[in-house]
């Protein structure tokens, strides 16, 4: 009985080793990026975990209030950094409204930055206007 209990214990515990190891699509294109540019910045735009909060956030950004998260893109980017500047979250359209505000409200300080977006093609055109409005280099990347 003692030994049937030590092999249950080893599949759970291999089992928990199986889902630490996991790696997701983001968590891939950030090493190869990092890879690519060794001093890459990552600025992950955090979410709220609620719905009816994230909407109330992406609704407050979208009518021009600047996010703590979007003044630091805009304090990073100002800095003009060799590397490109990773924005990135786990709510694709609280992402890309928060990296939106930053390009339009730090227009005149983050001219000639580059700024690669991981989140939804979605996002793609509005995104362009407005790093191309701002003088930003834009790359957006898709995960899979």
């Amino acid at each position: 009985m003692k030994h049937q209990y030590t092999k249950i214990l080893a599949v759970i515990f291999s089992a928990s080793l199986l889902a630490a190891c996991v790696t997701t699509p983001r968590s891939t294109m950030i090493g190869a990026l990092s890879q690519k540019y060794p001093n890459v910045i990552v600025i992950e735009v955090p979410d709220t975990n609620n719905p009816i909060s994230s909407t109330l956030a992406l609704a407050a950004i979208k009518s021009g209030v600047d996010s703590n998260t979007s003044k630091s893109i805009v304090d990073v980017l100002s800095k003009k950094p060799s590397n490109p500047v990773v924005v990135m979250g786990k709510n694709d359209s609280l992402s890309a409204a928060t990296l939106e505000r930053a390009l339009v409200s730090g227009k005149d300080k983050v001219s000639g930055s580059k700024v690669i977006f991981v989140g939804s093609a979605d996002y793609t055109d509005s995104l362009t206007k407005a790093a191309n409005a701002s003088g930003v280099q834009l790359e957006v990347l898709v995960p899979h």
